[in-house]
């Protein structure tokens, strides 16, 4: 459900689609409510977001020392 309220406060945001009756979120607190949904999946699931994301990170920089030729 977050998922689909951030898509759809993305599309009023961007003038995609007309402002619904109501207010909608707005895209930070759409985009935050996701963060959320996806730390209490994560605590379900028994895994570590922020070391998962660190790992993603550690990746990501390797990959770019590689590229450039900087191995650390």
């Amino acid at each position: 459900m977050a998922a689909g309220t951030l898509s759809e406060a993305a599309l009023v945001e961007h003038h995609y689609r007309h402002r619904p009756e109501g207010s909608p979120p707005s895209l930070p607190e759409a985009a935050g409510a996701v963060v959320a949904a996806c730390d209490v999946l994560a605590d379900q699931l028994g895994l570590d977001l922020i070391g998962e994301f660190r790992a993603m990170v550690a990746d990501a920089c390797s990959f770019l020392d590689q590229r450039e030729g900087n191995v650390s």
